[in-house]
């Protein structure tokens, strides 16, 4: 039984959320870092990479295949989530720390794969 395109990307997009709270959980049992002030600065330079994602997943005149803009759409919003877990480690308030990661599942939330969003324009 061959898998559609859209239950595959469905299958990336959960594994991917998953992976945020699993970095929640990580930083809640370290220990945040001495506070500096780029630690806050790291958690604000991830809000380009957030809206990145939605813009290329909902692009659709990009030359690549949908599946790969909605993977690469996916693996920049993680990228919001593992800079919020840095900036923890750098000294960064909680606020800051849990506030990417909660911005980065709120860009996977809206770019839930739908038959759209794999179409491509002609």
């Amino acid at each position: 039984m061959a898998s559609s395109p859209l239950s595959t990307a469905r299958v990336l997009w959960a594994s991917l959320l998953m992976s945020i709270p699993i970095l929640a959980v990580v930083t809640l049992q370290m220990e945040a870092g001495p506070p500096t002030p780029q630690s806050e600065f790291v958690a604000f330079m991830m809000l380009p990479n957030a809206i990145i994602s939605v813009i290329i997943a909902r692009f659709k005149r990009l030359p690549t295949p949908p599946q790969t803009r909605l993977i690469i759409s996916y693996a920049l919003a993680e990228s919001v989530a593992i800079g919020g877990l840095m900036a923890w480690t750098m000294g960064a308030r909680p606020l800051f720390a849990y506030g990417a990661m909660g911005l980065a599942a709120l860009v996977h939330l809206v770019n839930f794969p739908t038959e759209d969003l794999l179409k491509r324009d002609a």
